[in-house]
């Protein structure tokens, strides 16, 4: 992933779903897809212990990231992946503004490790 990140600097990468060039995982409309597979959440203080908690519909987008992730070899989708579901859990708000909390997240992480 490290290596990814850093060749990404220097070359524009591909989406790992449909092979769009794109400096992140997804490209803009394969993340889209994903997002509009989110299902909305009632805040988890108002639900009792829940013994499931699902991020989105297992259809579209999130379906196809899900099996390029575990069967495609392409691990790098488990970070904004993994990132919105736990935003999504700890912080009862909505999808848009978790990803955008992480997208800066991310790209504050990727700055300091690189020094831009």
């Amino acid at each position: 992933m490290v290596l990814r990140g850093l060749l990404n600097l220097v070359v524009e990468g591909k989406c790992s779903l449909c092979g769009r060039s794109t400096a992140e995982e997804f490209c803009l409309d394969c993340q889209r897809q994903v997002q509009r597979c989110q299902l909305h959440h009632t805040h988890e203080a108002e639900l009792e212990q829940p013994s499931v908690f699902a991020w989105g519909h297992y259809s579209g987008g999130l379906k196809r990231a899900i099996a390029a992730l575990k069967y495609e070899n392409q691990p790098q989708l488990a970070r904004p992946l993994g990132h919105w579901l736990a935003h999504t859990w700890l912080s009862g708000e909505s999808f848009s503004q978790a990803f955008n909390r992480c997208a800066h997240s991310l790209a504050c992480q990727q700055a300091e490790t690189t020094g831009i």
